[in-house]
């Protein structure tokens, strides 16, 4: 079993990142979290699934690199659920911004990457990665 890293900060900026993005919608949202290693969440509408979002909380602002890095270990399983519903991943930065992309719209250069000191128990701090340009994201800023 992969070790986890998330803690209690990482969890609470995911529930605000949840909020955060359910809250551009105007019908009433409900979420289900998803077993572990999968996406995060699975978000209804209480009759139909509206989408599958997986969450990346950063310790970074939203301009502090040009483009924001996705595993292709996650992209994979994003493309599974977007054949089921949209499936998106969101990253929430330290000054607000949450920014968005659906999977199907991440284009950008695959390489090599990741951390540059892997954690020791982590699985794949250096795996296959694509670097999608902030340009294609779209974004929400929160409301203090």
């Amino acid at each position: 079993m992969p070790k986890i890293f998330e803690n209690e900060f990482d969890l609470l900026s995911e529930q605000i990142a949840l909020k955060l993005f359910i809250s551009v919608s105007k019908k009433k949202l409900y979420t289900i979290k998803l077993p572990k290693f999968e996406l995060d969440y699975l978000i209804h509408d209480g009759k139909e699934i509206i989408c599958f979002l997986e969450i990346k909380c950063n310790n970074c602002g939203w301009v502090s690199f040009p483009y924001k890095i996705i595993s292709m270990i996650k992209m994979e399983k994003m493309k599974k659920y977007s054949h089921i519903a949209p499936a998106f991943i969101a990253f929430m930065h330290l000054d607000g911004i949450l920014a968005y992309i659906d999977c199907t719209k991440a284009k950008g250069e695959i390489k090599m990457g990741g951390r540059n000191s892997p954690r020791d128990g982590a699985l794949n701090d250096i795996e296959k990665i694509m670097c999608v340009n902030r340009s294609l994201f779209k974004t929400i800023k929160r409301h203090e």
